[in-house]
């Protein structure tokens, strides 16, 4: 094993192992978990130790805030931004991590949202975008080339740099199980019931295409109405994830923005291929005609179209899932992403 004592690493999420809060949970999880299995010595704090799942339990996992910061020398914060503000009231610069804005900014939901709806992501963005202008970190982090693009559309200078963090995807876990295809061609989908993962996009979808069964997987309740060739597996932990994703033949995304979507990220390393929207940052991941499908965006038509063509070609829909599991392990296995923690750790002592 490498000698990585010389980082020490405060780790912050408000979020950490609160069920519920989908990607942001499993990613900021899957960093600690890369952190363990490359010898780091951290702690994650800024969340609260009775509200984790025990899906998520770790002993570097602690909550609260730091007694004493000079433990530390890294300091980085994935999610909260009270949290940066008090490290900068202690004179401390954190990396600033992926999951401080999200994608949902309100010119992406725009076509989405009832008129209260968009008030509020209006809201919500004049202060992420108060947030940016005030705190200050040694650098940030994007997940996407499209998140990087949004942080100058939100008011981040051209000057400032940023680092680009892939998701971190349990390559151990989220595996192929080597299942052979029956008669039943079946797609899996997963996500919340919201505006960007748009879910009524895939109830359309599915009414074009009653001799494929579609499955609605997902850790929380469902509130469309599916026709019948939807099965709904709800209130799931991660753990079964993989499990579930291996039941399926192909995989589908109908959200309408993403920044590096885990749930994608998870059904690729399952060896699954891919369709969906030719929007924010899925196109960096889906290649078309490598592992996957784009499609045009919200066109119902044209993806009814990719998948009756990725059902009727079982050697390419193969092809696309063995291009989707070299990719995973390349660039988004635990050892890929340390490589990236390393270069902006040692920047970030340099400084």
């Amino acid at each position: 094993m490498e000698n990585n004592m010389k980082y020490k690493v405060a780790l912050f999420s408000e979020v950490y192992g609160k069920p519920g809060t989908g990607g942001t949970t499993s990613r900021h999880y899957n960093i600690a978990k890369t952190l363990k299995a490359n010898n780091i010595d951290f702690k994650v704090f800024g969340f609260n130790p009775k509200q984790v799942h025990d899906d998520y339990k770790l002993p570097e996992a602690v909550g609260g805030m730091p007694l004493n910061l000079n433990e530390f020398n890294i300091f980085w914060v994935e999610q909260g931004f009270n949290t940066i503000y008090n490290l900068n009231k202690r004179g401390i610069f954190p990396i600033l991590g992926c999951n401080l804005v999200p994608n949902s900014a309100s010119q992406h939901c725009l076509p989405y949202l009832d008129e209260a709806g968009k008030a509020r992501q209006e809201s919500s963005i004049i202060n992420e975008k108060q947030w940016m202008a005030t705190l200050k970190g040694k650098f940030w982090c994007s997940q996407s080339f499209f998140q990087h693009k949004e942080y100058i559309r939100l008011g981040l200078p051209f000057n400032k740099k940023v680092y680009r963090l892939n998701n971190p995807v349990d390559t151990d876990r989220f595996k192929p199980s080597g299942r052979i295809r029956d008669k039943k061609f079946i797609i899996g989908w997963t996500g919340k019931h919201n505006w960007a993962k748009a879910p009524q996009l895939l109830k359309r979808i599915a009414e074009r295409l009653p001799e494929m069964e579609f499955h609605y997987i997902s850790n929380e309740p469902c509130q469309t109405k599916f026709p019948t060739n939807v099965k709904l597996v709800l209130n799931n932990e991660n753990s079964k994830m993989p499990g579930l994703l291996n039941e399926c033949d192909c995989f589908i995304s109908t959200s309408v923005t993403e920044n590096q979507p885990l749930g994608v990220l998870e059904a690729m390393s399952c060896g699954l291929p891919i369709i969906c929207f030719r929007t924010s940052g899925q196109p960096e991941i889906v290649k078309h005609d490598y592992n996957g499908y784009l499609v045009d965006l919200a066109n119902i038509d044209h993806f009814v179209g990719e998948l009756k063509r990725m059902e009727a070609d079982d050697l390419r829909r193969i092809s696309f899932g063995m291009n989707n599991r070299e990719y995973i392990l390349k660039n988004f296995s635990f050892n890929a992403c340390f490589e990236q923690y390393k270069v902006i750790w040692d920047i970030y002592l340099s400084k």
